[in-house]
C-alpha cells in the first residue's frame, strides 16, 4: 500500500512533512508518495540526509493558502499538492491521503474526488479527545455545521467501527454530546437522534453525556453535529493553552513553586505526552471511499509521521470495506 501526502500543505511545510516523512520510514512505515514541486522537495530530502528508498516525489507545483475557499480550489488548484493526493488516492495509486494544509480544500477534495462511502450521507471528522482514562472520539468535530437525526446516527456507526477496528475497543460505549443527561434534553434534532441511537441493537449507546463528561472516560464514542463538536474542540485546545501558560507562570513566581516542578518534572511530561493531539496524528474524515487524515495546521514531523501510521492502519484494518459493507 501507499499513503499520499500533501508536502505543501500546513504552516511548518515543506520541512516538518519531510521530517515527519523520513522518521516514518525508519519506524517501518509504509510506502509514501509526497506532492509538490519536486526540486523543492528533494533539496528538502537533501538537507535531512537522502530521500529513503520507500519515498516517491510527485511533481504537483500549484500550491493552496490556508485560507482560500474550498470551491475555487476544487475549480482552479487541479495542480497543487492537496489536490493531486486526492487524485493519486482515486486512481488508485495510492490508498490513503494526509494533509496538514486548508481542512475545508481536503474535505472538498476528499468528498468530490475519491467519494463518499456507498450509504453515507455525510462523513464527519472523528478527532481523539484525551480524558483521565483512555481517549475518546468526537464525532463530527466540524464537517457539517448542521445535521440531521440520521446524519448522527450514522456517525456513532462510523465511530464505532474505527473504535473496534484501530483502538482495540470492544463494544465502545456510545454517547450523544448535549445539554443534559435526560431523554428530552437538546433541540428537536438531539431529541430525535436520542430516539433512534437507543433502537439500534448493535450500539453500545449510553444515552446523553454533558461537556464536563467528555474527560471523564465514561464514553467511547461521542456524537455531535459538526457546529456543536467544532466548538468544543476549540475551545478544549484553547482551555488546554491556558492551562499550560498558567501553570508556567506560577512556577516562575518563587523558588519553591520551581523546586516543586522539578520533582513532578516526570509526571508532568507524562501528562503532557497524553494531552498532545500530536500523539495520534491527525483527525481521519470517516464516510469516505479510502482513508483521509486531517492534521492540524501546525503539525510537526511527529504528527506527521503518527497521521501516516493512521492511514496505514485504517487501510490494514479494512475500516473503509467494514463501513461499506455495514451501510
Amino acid at each position: 500500500m501507499k499513503v499520499a501526502i500533501d508536502g505543501f500543505g500546513g504552516d511548518h511545510a515543506p520541512g516538518e512533512i519531510i521530517k515527519g516523512i523520513i522518521q516514518a520510514s525508519q519506524g517501518g512505515g509504509p510506502e509514501v508518495i509526497v506532492t509538490g514541486d519536486s526540486e523543492a522537495l528533494s533539496k528538502e530530502f537533501d538537507r535531512h540526509g537522502g530521500k529513503p528508498g520507500n519515498v516517491e516525489i510527485f511533481h504537483a507545483p500549484g500550491l493552496v493558502g490556508m485560507g482560500e475557499a474550498p470551491s475555487k480550489v476544487l475549480r482552479e488548484k487541479k495542480d497543487s499538492s492537496l489536490m493531486q493526493c486526492a487524485q493519486l488516492v482515486k486512481e488508485g495509486k495510492a490508498q490513503a491521503f494526509v494533509s496538514a494544509g486548508n481542512t475545508g480544500a481536503t474535505m472538498a477534495a476528499g468528498i468530490f474526488l475519491i467519494g463518499r462511502t456507498p450509504g453515507i450521507e455525510r462523513p464527519g471528522i472523528a478527532t481523539p479527545v484525551p480524558g483521565i482514562g483512555q481517549m475518546a472520539l468526537l464525532i463530527d468535530a466540524g464537517a457539517n455545521s448542521e445535521c440531521k437525526p440520521q446524519n448522527m446516527i450514522q456517525f456513532a456507526q462510523m465511530g464505532r467501527v474505527f473504535m473496534e477496528r484501530i483502538h482495540h475497543r470492544d463494544n465502545p460505549r456510545v454517547a450523544l454530546l448535549n445539554v443534559g443527561e435526560e431523554a428530552k434534553k437538546g433541540t428537536k434534532i438531539y431529541q430525535e437522534a436520542y430516539e433512534e441511537l437507543g433502537k439500534i441493537e448493535e450500539l453500545n449507546f449510553i444515552g446523553n453525556i454533558e461537556g464536563r463528561d467528555i474527560f471523564t472516560d465514561t464514553s467511547d464514542v461521542i456524537i455531535s453535529d459538526g457546529f456543536v463538536g467544532n466548538i468544543t474542540l476549540k475551545v478544549m485546545e484553547g482551555a488546554g493553552k491556558t492551562l499550560v501558560d498558567l501553570l508556567k507562570t506560577e512556577i516562575k513566581k518563587s523558588i519553591t513553586s520551581k523546586l516543586g516542578a522539578l520533582l513532578m518534572k516526570k509526571a508532568l511530561v507524562t501528562l503532557k505526552s497524553r494531552m498532545d493531539y500530536e500523539e495520534y496524528g491527525g483527525a481521519p474524515l470517516l464516510g469516505l471511499k479510502a482513508p483521509v487524515i486531517i492534521c492540524h495546521g501546525s503539525s510537526s514531523a511527529r504528527a506527521i509521521k503518527n497521521a501516516i501510521f493512521v492511514g496505514q492502519e485504517m487501510v490494514e484494518k479494512r475500516v473503509v470495506k467494514t463501513l461499506e459493507e455495514l451501510f
